[in-house]
Parts: structure tokens; C-alpha cells; sequence
């Protein structure tokens, strides 16, 4: 979770938004001078070729794969953390709204400091990236933090320069833990984070915009995408209430780990009556069905101790092997199905979401 505090916020956005409206302000050669960014197809495809002689990414010459030209000219990370970035390639390359150099300029000069005292978070919190020293602080030993952790603050980073300060903290957190899972994680359809609820969102508003338009909205900061896409099925009136009684839910359940029941059912009434009139068109009983299970779950925020309830509905009802991003995934997940997870899995991840968090 990409954290900030109130006296940081106004330089967090400052700093944010002078390097993207700066590049879109000026003209690309300026843009490209500021930031030293080469400007030919020549010097790009150079870049390109010595990511292939140096790194272990195959770029296909694919234009996003510059990204890695700037880790591997970043001084403040070791080998060992640069690896997970390279291995976040499919990640970016199969984002085609992605500005590499504005991911690269991020990435340049990140650092990650280890073993600091946390004197702001709850104990159980063991990383945040910050955008206001593109520092992602750790809380424990380099050798305590799961990788997972570090890839979901490794993608804030990513994402920073493109504007994610404009999103609702439940979509960035969602979104990111999202690209996370699928993109590095073995148990890529399991919510096994300190965001199930924020994911099992981002997963529904899939299903009604489309995935590719939230990923061009977390890339862009723009919810617009999403709203004009609910504006064909419902009103715009009913968009704007229905986008700011998400947020809403989340900023309560954000404040107090569970939501009012009548605040959750205000917001699901909408979905309800999204998707009676998309499947009007589309009346598949899988589609259905699976809908209703996003639903329900999300109907668990309202219980005390709502992980736990989580936890008990997926061991319950079991989890879906539906990809939204990853073409990997895709390609072997083409059917999707539902599966059952065994108990030791499930003991697993009540005991890491209840003692490690990323912020």
C-alpha cells in the first residue's frame, strides 16, 4: 500500500505531478533533454540491446522493455532486487497504455532501505513505498520481507509517475495487489494479502467495464475510463453515485476493518442493477453465478473480523481461476473453473495476513 502522510501529501503530489504534467507540457524533445532520454529509434533500440546482453529479459523488441535500461543503470539496488523487477517484464510489456520512460525515470533512482523503525504504522505493517523520496522503507531484516511485498511496492513505484495519486486508495491497492498476484505469485487467484476486498473490487469492476479499461485506468489515473464505460448500461447520475458509494465503503472499512451494512447495500444495489441489464444481453448462468459470488463476498465486510470471514467463505465456496491481465495466465486458464483449497493453504495465509501487512 502506497502510504502518505498529511504533512507529506502536498510535496508527494507536487513532486508527482510536476514530472507528469512537465512531460506532457513540454515538447518531447525538451521532455527527453530534462530527464536524459535518448530521442532517436537508434539510440532506443540500443537501450534494447543491451537490456538483452545484460539482463535476463528477452525484449522482442518491445518498446516498454527500456524500462530495464534504467534499473540497470540504477546504483542503489543490488542485483538481487533488480531481479524482481525484471521479472515484472510480461507485466509491462503487455501494458499498452504504459509510458516506459516515465516508469523508467521512477525506477532509476529508487531505493529500498531495510531494518527501519516503525514509529507511524501498525506493527504488523512491514513495507511502504513512498513517492515523496521513491524510498520503499522496510520494517524488518532484508531477509525477513516476502517477495510479494516487495514486487506490490516494486508496482507503486512503476505506476507513480503515471498519476495513481488521482485514484481512490481501494482501486490503487486493488489494482496493485491485482498485477501482484498474477503476475508474481503462485497462487495467482487467491487474495492472499493484506487487500482481499479491495482485489475481489477491482475483479468486479472488471466484469463490468472490461479489463482493459481499469488497467488503462490505473495507468492514466483516470476513473473517467470506468465511468463512461457504466454510462452505457446506467445514467451518468447513477455512475457518479454509484463510483463515489464505493468509495465510501472502502474509506469506512479503510478506518474501521468492517463496513455498516446499510452503507454496503447501497453500494451493491447498484451492482445488482448494472448487472440485471447487462445480462439481459448476456444471460450466461456462469457469468451469473460468478457474480454472485464477488457479491457475497464483498458482503463479509460487513461482519466483524471480516478476514476471518473471508478466509471461511473461500474454503467454503472456493476460489475462481479467472485472469484479468496476465496473457500467461490466460492462455492456461481458458476455461475458467472453481477450486477448493486444501486446509494447510488456508491455515497459511490467516496466519501471514494477520502478522505481515504492506502499505
Amino acid at each position: 500500500m502506497k502510504k502518505n502522510t498529511l504533512k507529506q501529501i502536498g510535496k508527494i503530489g507536487l513532486l508527482t505531478l510536476t514530472i507528469s504534467t512537465t512531460i506532457s507540457l513540454l515538447g518531447d524533445q525538451d521532455y527527453h533533454i530534462r530527464y536524459g532520454i535518448p530521442t532517436s529509434t537508434e539510440a532506443f533500440q540500443t537501450m534494447l540491446e543491451e537490456v538483452e546482453e545484460k539482463t535476463p529479459v528477452t525484449t522482442d523488441s518491445n518498446d516498454k522493455a527500456r524500462v530495464f535500461y534504467y534499473v540497470m543503470e540504477n546504483p542503489n539496488l543490488d542485483e538481487s532486487e533488480k531481479a524482481m523487477i525484471y521479472d515484472l517484464a510480461d507485466m509491462l510489456k503487455e501494458n499498452p497504455n504504459l509510458n516506459p520512460d516515465l516508469a523508467g525515470i521512477a525506477l532509476k533512482d529508487l531505493r529500498i532501505s531495510y531494518g527501519e523503525s516503525n514509529n507511524q504504522y501498525q506493527d504488523s505493517t512491514i513495507a511502504i513505498y513512498s513517492s515523496y523520496d521513491n524510498t520503499i522503507h522496510v520494517f524488518r531484516r532484508k531477509e525477513e520481507v516476502p517477495s510479494k511485498i516487495m514486487v506490490h511496492e516494486i508496482i507503486h513505484c512503476i505506476y507513480n509517475n503515471h498519476g495513481t495519486f488521482h485514484l481512490p486508495d481501494y482501486f490503487v491497492e486493488g489494482t496493485t495487489q491485482l498485477l501482484t498476484d498474477e503476475y508474481a505469485s503462485e497462487t495467482p487467484f487467491l487474495e492472499e494479502s493484506s487487500y482481499p476486498y479491495e482485489t475481489i473490487m477491482v475483479k468486479l469492476l472488471c466484469e463490468m467495464v472490461g479489463s482493459d479499461k481499469v488497467l488503462e485506468t490505473f495507468t492514466d489515473g483516470n476513473l473517467g475510463h470506468i465511468e463512461k464505460e457504466l454510462e452505457k448500461k446506467i445514467s451518468k447520475e447513477e455512475t457518479k453515485t454509484f463510483m463515489e458509494s464505493v468509495n465510501n465503503v472502502f474509506q469506512e472499512y479503510k478506518q474501521e476493518r468492517r463496513v455498516g451494512k446499510e452503507q454496503l447495500e447501497k453500494m451493491l444495489s447498484y451492482t445488482d442493477y448494472f448487472f440485471i441489464n447487462k445480462y439481459k444481453k448476456e444471460p450466461t448462468r456462469e457469468k451469473i453465478e460468478y457474480y454472485y459470488y464477488l457479491r457475497e463476498l464483498l458482503k463479509e465486510m460487513a461482519e466483524e473480523d471480516s478476514y476471518t470471514h473471508y478466509l471461511n467463505y473461500i474454503e467454503e465456496k472456493g476460489i475462481y481461476t479467472i485472469p484479468y491481465f496476465s496473457t500467461e495466465l490466460k492462455n492456461t486458464y481458458q476455461t475458467p473453473e472453481k477450486v477448493y483449497l486444501e486446509k494447510p493453504l488456508l491455515k497459511r495465509i490467516a496466519s501471514y495476513t494477520n502478522t505481515q501487512q504492506n502499505v
